[in-house]
C-alpha cells in the first residue's frame, strides 16, 4: 500500500514540477521602441515597434534554448516562431528574423535591406537592451533604435509563471490518489 502512495506522489511531482535547475524556464521580453530615423531617404514604415517574444532558457541570464511564441508585426508582416532565431555573441543575446524573400536562411545577426527582418539585442548579464534594427521587404532601408539614445520606451524580461491549471491538475490527482487509498484501506 505504501508503495502505491509513494509512486502516486512521485507521479504528481513529475507532472506538476517538471522543471529542475537544468531544465528550461519560460521568459517573456516585452518592448516598445521608437525614435527610428530616416534610412535611404525613407521614413520608417513602422514607428513605434511594439511586441513580445517568449523564449526558453535555464535562467533569466542563461543562453536561449528555443523560441516559444512571438507577437510582432512590422510593416504588415507578422512574424511567427518559424521566422525567428537566436544566438549569443560576446556579452549579447540576439533574437531576430532568419527567413526573408526568396526564403533563404539569414543569420540572426544580419539585417538586409528589402527583406522582412529584424533583431533585438540585449546584454545577457545586466538585461539592459542595446539596440533594435529592422528592415522591410516593401521599403528600401534599415531602421535602428538604440537604448543609449532613449529609443526604448519600454523593455522588460520576466519569467512566465506556471499556469494555475497545472497546479489544480496536480492537486486534483493527489486528491484522487488519496481517495483511492482510503477506499482500499476500508
Amino acid at each position: 500500500m505504501r508503495f502505491h502512495i509513494r509512486a502516486m506522489v512521485c507521479l504528481v511531482l513529475v507532472v506538476v514540477f517538471p522543471y529542475g535547475q537544468t531544465q528550461a524556464q519560460l521568459f517573456r521580453i516585452d518592448f516598445n521602441i521608437t525614435g527610428f530615423d530616416i534610412s535611404n531617404g525613407n521614413n520608417p514604415p513602422t514607428n513605434p515597434v511594439t511586441g513580445w517574444i517568449k523564449y526558453e532558457a535555464p535562467s533569466i541570464t542563461g543562453n536561449i534554448q528555443s523560441i516559444a511564441d512571438i507577437s510582432l508585426t512590422i510593416d504588415g508582416y507578422s512574424y511567427s516562431t518559424s521566422d525567428v532565431g537566436f544566438t549569443q555573441s560576446g556579452p549579447y543575446q540576439f533574437i531576430g528574423g532568419v527567413l526573408d524573400p526568396p526564403f533563404t536562411l539569414n543569420p540572426v545577426t544580419t539585417v538586409a535591406s528589402l527583406t522582412n527582418d529584424f533583431w533585438i539585442r540585449w546584454d545577457q548579464s545586466t538585461l539592459i537592451p542595446d539596440n533594435f534594427i529592422y528592415s522591410s521587404a516593401n521599403v528600401s532601408g534599415g531602421w535602428d533604435a538604440w537604448y543609449a539614445l532613449d529609443d526604448f520606451t519600454h523593455f522588460s524580461i520576466s519569467a512566465v509563471p506556471v499556469p494555475p491549471a497545472l497546479w489544480l491538475f496536480g492537486s486534483g490527482l493527489l486528491g484522487l490518489f488519496g481517495l483511492a487509498n482510503c477506499k482500499n484501506s476500508a
